[in-house]
């Protein structure tokens, strides 16, 4: 349908136009390409036309079971210095409800202070 609704002249210059513009934007990405500083940024070395990795060993990665290890570590750590603030809080918690039970005491006398309050 579209073809039979346009000139022949006009679509091969709208064809035209979208190759230029394809070719325009394949040209800026491939300007931004250079292989030799890419392959030394990654840490390579190209020779004998093989890569060679060069990157040094304290670049890797840790385990991921020395990874799991340091976390339970910090957790056991963090769960041990949590054992004495529960510890508080328990105790807080207690005085707590002592106060407020002598509040009510206090406010269920009958006397005029407890009837404004």
């Amino acid at each position: 349908k579209i073809a039979g609704s346009h000139p022949p002249a006009h679509i091969l210059s709208a064809l035209e136009h979208l190759a230029l513009q394809n070719t325009h934007q394949l040209q800026e990405l491939t300007d931004g390409i250079d292989i030799p500083r890419d392959v030394e940024a990654l840490k390579f070395r190209y020779a004998s036309a093989h890569l060679e990795d060069v990157s040094d060993a304290a670049d890797d990665l840790p385990s991921v079971q020395g990874l799991i290890q340091e976390g339970w570590s910090e957790c056991e750590m963090l769960c041990v210095q949590q054992l004495p603030l529960q510890a508080k809080q328990k105790q807080l918690a207690a005085q707590l409800g002592v106060i407020v039970q002598e509040m009510h005491r206090l406010l269920s006398d009958g006397s005029e202070r407890s009837i404004l309050a």
